[in-house]
C-alpha cells in the first residue's frame, strides 16, 4: 500500500501547503493513501474532515502496524532533481518504476522541504491540479464561508487589487531598485523584504490610472509601522491573517486569488495566491525569479520606476470596469 505523507510544522502556510500539495496530488494521481500531517495550531483541523477517511491512523492498530512494517522514502531535494521533470505524481512514478515498487508494496513517501538549499522544483511540479487544490482548501466549510463573506465586502463594480506584503522573518531589505544578488537559487537570494517604496509606488500608479474605481485589499503579516501607515494611505480593506485559534491567513490567501489583480511578494503564500488566481500581477522586477520556479500561467508585470502602469494592465483593467459598468 503506497502512502503519501507531508511534513509540516517548521515554516509558514505557503512553504508548508508545498508539501501537503505534492503529497495530494500523488495521492489523487497514484490511488495513494494520503496520511494527515501533524500540523500545529492554527491548522491542524485544516484537512480534518476531508480526509479523515484516508487517514492510516483512524485506526491506531493499523498505524502503528504500518509503522512496523513500511519503507519510508524521502522526497527531498536530491530525490526532486533527479526524478522530477514536470509533475510531482510522474516523479514519484519513475522512482517506483526504477525500484520494483508495485502499488500494493507498502512505501511511504514522506515530501519534506528544504530551505536552506535550491528552491526547485517549485509549484510547477504540481501546477496540473491546482484546481483540485484550491478546492481542497475551500472544502473546509469555515473557510469557504469566510472567503465569501470577505468578498461582500469589496465594491463589485471597482477594481480589485490584492496586495501581499511579506515581512516576518525574511532577510532586510536591499534599497529600492537595487538589483538583488542572484545566480545561487538559495533562500538567501530570494527571501529579502521588498522596499515598502515599491508597494507605495505600484499603487500609487494603479490609484492615479484607475482613480475612485481602484480598491485595495491587504494582507501582510507584519504590523509594523511603514504597514500600517501603507494600509492607511491606501485605505486597505485588512485581511484576517494572523489569528492564533483558526487558520485564518487561508482566508487571505484565497481572498488574493479572487482579486482582479495581485501585487505580489517573492514568498510562497504570493506563488499560491497567483496560481489559484490565474490574474494578471505585478513582482519586484530585482527580486524576478527564473522562470522554472515562476511556474504561473498569467501575465506579468515586473514593475519598478515606471512612471506610468504599463499599457496592457491598463488595458486589462479598463475591461474588467468596462464590463462591470455595462460598457
Amino acid at each position: 500500500m503506497i502512502a503519501c505523507r507531508p511534513l509540516v510544522g517548521q515554516n509558514g502556510f505557503g512553504n508548508e501547503f508545498l508539501n501537503v500539495a505534492k503529497a495530494l496530488v500523488c495521492c489523487k494521481e497514484l490511488g495513494a493513501r494520503f496520511i494527515k500531517p501533524k500540523w500545529p495550531a492554527p491548522y491542524e483541523t485544516l484537512l480534518t474532515r476531508e480526509f479523515n477517511e484516508r487517514y492510516l491512523w483512524r485506526h491506531r492498530l493499523r498505524w502503528l502496524c504500518y509503522q512496523l512494517t513500511h519503507r519510508c522514502v524521502e522526497v527531498d531535494q536530491p530525490f526532486c532533481e533527479k526524478m522530477v521533470d514536470g509533475s510531482i505524481a510522474d516523479g514519484v512514478r519513475r522512482y517506483m518504476a526504477g525500484q520494483g515498487i508495485s502499488t500494493r508494496d507498502n512505501v511511504m513517501f514522506r515530501f519534506s522541504y528544504f530551505p536552506q538549499v535550491r528552491l526547485l522544483p517549485g509549484i510547477g511540479c504540481v501546477l496540473h491540479q491546482i484546481d483540485y487544490l484550491q478546492t481542497v482548501l475551500l472544502s473546509k466549510r469555515e473557510i469557504a464561508t469566510e472567503v465569501d463573506a470577505m468578498a461582500k465586502r469589496f465594491d463589485g463594480e471597482r477594481l480589485s487589487v490584492g496586495v501581499h506584503i511579506r515581512r516576518g522573518d525574511f532577510l532586510p531589505e536591499v534599497p529600492f531598485g537595487v538589483k538583488w544578488p542572484v545566480g545561487t537559487g538559495t533562500m538567501e537570494e530570494w527571501c529579502r523584504r521588498v522596499p515598502m517604496e515599491w508597494y507605495r509606488h505600484v499603487c500609487a500608479l494603479l490609484r492615479n490610472t484607475f482613480g475612485g474605481h481602484v480598491q485595495f485589499f491587504l494582507s501582510s503579516n507584519g504590523a509594523d509601522p511603514e504597514v500600517t501607515d501603507f494600509e492607511r494611505e491606501f485605505s486597505c480593506l485588512r485581511g484576517v491573517g494572523g489569528e492564533t485559534r483558526k487558520p485564518r491567513d487561508v482566508v487571505d490567501l484565497l481572498t488574493l486569488a479572487r482579486m482582479d489583480l495581485l501585487v505580489a511578494s517573492p514568498s510562497w503564500f504570493s506563488l499560491w495566491a497567483l496560481s489559484f488566481s490565474g490574474k494578471p500581477f505585478c513582482w519586484y522586477e530585482p527580486a524576478f525569479p527564473p522562470p522554472e520556479f515562476l511556474s504561473v500561467r498569467q501575465p506579468c508585470f515586473s514593475t519598478l520606476r515606471a512612471e506610468a502602469m504599463p499599457q496592457e494592465l491598463v488595458k486589462y483593467g479598463r475591461r474588467i470596469l468596462a464590463e462591470r459598468h455595462g460598457g
